[in-house]
């Protein structure tokens, strides 16, 4: 196996993990993160962004206004779910 340099290891690909990750890379740094699931962490991925997408989403139709005028056509099960 072949032993690789990095100038900075990060443990943890969540937001502040990436953010740190970023930013050593843009002053030249070589980076290496360590993550065992999904980059982004539980924020991104299941916490806080995905609840306020469907805070924001069910608002908009509890208001009966649309956000995006787009839907996805789901041909399987024969009907259109807004997006």
């Amino acid at each position: 196996m072949q032993r690789k340099k990095y100038d900075y290891i990060v443990i943890g690909g969540g937001s502040g993990g990436i953010a740190s990750a970023r930013r050593a890379a843009s002053y030249g740094a070589k980076v290496l993160v360590i993550e065992s699931g999904e980059l982004g962490g539980t924020c991104v991925n299941r916490g806080c962004v995905p609840k306020k997408m469907l805070w924001t989403v069910a608002d908009a139709l509890h208001r009966g206004t649309a956000i995006i005028p787009l839907c996805i056509p789901i041909q399987s099960m024969g009907t259109r779910i807004p997006f």
